[in-house]
């Protein structure tokens, strides 16, 4: 643990985390004054309150020591943090230069797996000696740490160019797209695949003085090749995974990824074509409110996707994503020099100039001397999912034909009439109530209760009987009490007939003794109740009471009948000004009125004939709706 490799004081470990915006000022007043009643450590005291997570822990302790994280390398500051890695901008005094220096998070670093994929990273890229490929410099171990020296590159990605809210030609799609298939097609000869090309692995900075590169076009980088796959002509080759984890990003990754398939370079190209589109049209050509939506739209092989394309966009660059997209690899373009000659004849073409406004928004972005965003996406910087393993082939297979069915029958039929709403979920703020671990501050009612693994070992809560969860007082601050807010959760019915979430109830505290709990399960309670057939809203006047709807039912989409397969509907219970709202796989379709009568201070899970699955479980904020 970080603990044992530094002594630090509660007053040095907090002003760390205040300084880097871990923590805020109250928080860390109050953590204090707790500290000197905890008999642990004030980081064990952040985790049990909930307020930082392991990595960001880690992060603390790596800027505590920042001349000994690693051999020959000072610490200046931190640049990012994700599952796998933490990034700090360092300086290697003997060659004078500043570097990225990447670790793995303490709490990881038992895992050999992550270890190996770690250091066939570094292998891999200390290869590789491009213009658009991020240099790697050094590797090795200190302390228990791994780490990676890296090139240090002043940008953003291509993210952030999507999200600079102006339309970007096809010119300068097409001049991104080129340095991404030069730097793929230096890597393709090392047998090297990368495997998860997409928008946050593409870094944009200024180009070197006299470089070629058409004017208003940034010099790219392709970084993060810890998803690589080492292609060995005459053998197998190496495929190392997380503990069996599918590789790559869904909207990106090509379909023969989905079955966990040998691939090859067609694979990048697939991803680049995704990429491509999502650059044209400011979204992936793939959508849905799941994973499981996604892959059944990329199988079932139609090109709806191309319909979403910019009005006016040119036959040439169609026709050209068609071919880096087609399902079948036997028909996609299949090597770098092709590609590249495509991509010249359409930029050869008669298509516009490069989009200097968009350019302008690649300079505006660039000019920060601290900005590094692109080296860990905004995704891996929210909370963690607790099921982020992928299924088997064979369960996958049948999650993705349930989730087709759902996707392209037009969802839940007849939509209800919902209050209207000028609040809106936050990405931002949000508290896992599940940790994928263990079942701490939660309480069993009744019944069996567990952390363990699903079907599909995936970290679930799995019970049946009752247990129930005690709601934070607030999100970010105490001075914002929660009041306006969701909760989030996946539900898997497995062998149970159906499972409730009951709120609005009066909650003791978990201490009380078994006759009070008793009067607890007589009160009344609103009941969002989940069955095989369908989603509905009501009340109960106790827990064992009889179900009272109070509005329709919401038909479920089929599910499969396959045992193999784990069933999990997304259900999120949303409290707003002035009703409840429910939403299902992310498309609202029920809501009843506030009773104010009543707390909103906890909720509770009911499970009856059987054991039902429960997995990321979030509360979240509602904030206002954005202005476009």
């Amino acid at each position: 643990m970080p603990s044992e490799a530094i002594s630090l004081s509660s007053d040095e470990f907090l002003g760390i985390a205040v300084e880097q915006k871990l923590l805020s000022s109250d928080h860390a007043a109050k953590l204090c004054q707790l500290a000197e009643k905890h008999d642990g450590s004030i980081s064990a005291l952040c985790l049990e309150k909930g307020l930082l997570k392991p990595v960001q822990i880690d992060v603390i302790y790596g800027l505590a020591e920042r001349d000994n994280l690693a051999p020959g390398y000072e610490v200046i500051d931190l640049l990012g943090y994700g599952g796998l890695g933490i990034v700090f901008r360092a300086r290697q005094p003997k060659l004078d230069r500043m570097v990225a220096l990447k670790t793995i998070p303490m709490q990881r670093i038992e895992n050999p797996s992550v270890i190996a994929r770690f250091q066939q990273e570094a292998k891999a890229i200390g290869k590789l000696k491009h213009p658009n490929i991020v240099a790697a410099y050094d590797y090795g171990t200190h302390r228990e740490r791994v780490y990676l020296a890296m090139e240090l590159v002043e940008g953003r990605d291509v993210d952030a160019l999507i999200d600079g809210g102006k339309p970007i030609g096809e010119s300068l799609a097409w001049s991104l797209a080129q340095q991404v298939a030069a730097g793929l097609a230096h890597a393709a000869q090392h047998n090297l695949v990368h495997r998860d090309i997409k928008p946050g692995n593409l870094l944009l900075t200024k180009p070197p003085a006299g470089y070629p590169l058409p004017a208003g076009v940034p010099l790219l980088k392709i970084t993060d090749f810890g998803l690589v796959q080492l292609e060995a002509p005459d053998t197998e080759g190496t495929r190392l995974t997380m503990g069996g984890t599918s590789l790559g990003t869904p909207h990106y990754m090509a379909p023969e990824q989905v079955a966990d398939a040998h691939v090859d370079s067609r694979a990048d190209i697939y991803a680049l074509g995704a990429t491509v589109f999502h650059i044209l049209a400011g979204r992936p050509p793939f959508e849905g409110t799941s994973i499981g939506q996604v892959l059944a739209a990329k199988l079932k092989g139609e090109q709806k996707w191309l319909d979403r394309l910019p009005e006016g966009t040119s036959p040439a660059t169609v026709e050209l994503l068609k071919r880096m997209m087609a399902q079948d690899p036997a028909n996609r373009i299949g090597d770098y020099d092709t590609l590249l000659k495509c991509i010249q004849q359409v930029l050869s073409g008669e298509l516009p100039a490069p989009n200097l406004a968009a350019a302008e928004t690649v300079d505006g972005l660039l000019i920060s001397d601290t900005s590094i965003d692109g080296l860990l996406t905004e995704e891996s910087l929210e909370v963690p999912s607790t099921r982020t393993r992928w299924p088997s082939v064979a369960a996958l297979a049948a999650v993705i034909v349930v989730s087709a069915g759902f996707y392209f029958s037009g969802g839940l039929g007849e939509k209800h009439s919902l209050p209207p709403t000028q609040l809106e979920a936050s990405r931002e703020v949000q508290r896992p109530l599940f940790n994928g671990l263990d079942l701490n501050g939660w309480t069993a009612i009744r019944g069996g209760w567990k952390a363990t693994e699903d079907d599909m070992h995936s970290k679930v809560m799995a019970g049946k009987g009752a247990i129930t969860r005690e709601l934070p007082g607030y999100l970010t601050s105490p001075d914002e009490p929660l009041e306006h807010f969701g909760v989030r959760l996946k539900i898997d019915l497995h062998t149970a007939s159906s499972a409730e979430i009951h709120f609005e109830h009066e909650e003791h505290e978990q201490q009380q003794d078994q006759e009070v709990k008793q009067h607890e399960d007589q009160l009344p309670r609103n009941v969002l109740s989940l069955t095989s057939e369908c989603v509905t809203i009501g009340t109960k006047p106790s827990r064992r009471g009889e179900f009272q709807p109070l509005a329709p039912k919401c038909p479920l989409p089929p599910t499969s009948t396959s045992d193999e397969t784990s069933k999990y509907h997304e259900l999120r219970l949303e409290r707003h000004t002035d009703h409840w709202r429910v939403l299902l796989n992310g498309s609202p379709v029920t809501s009843k009125p506030i009773d104010r009568s009543r707390p909103a201070k906890a909720i509770q899970l009911v499970v009856e004939g059987g054991q039902a699955y429960f997995a990321d479980v979030f509360v979240y904020g509602l904030t206002a709706k954005s202005v476009n």
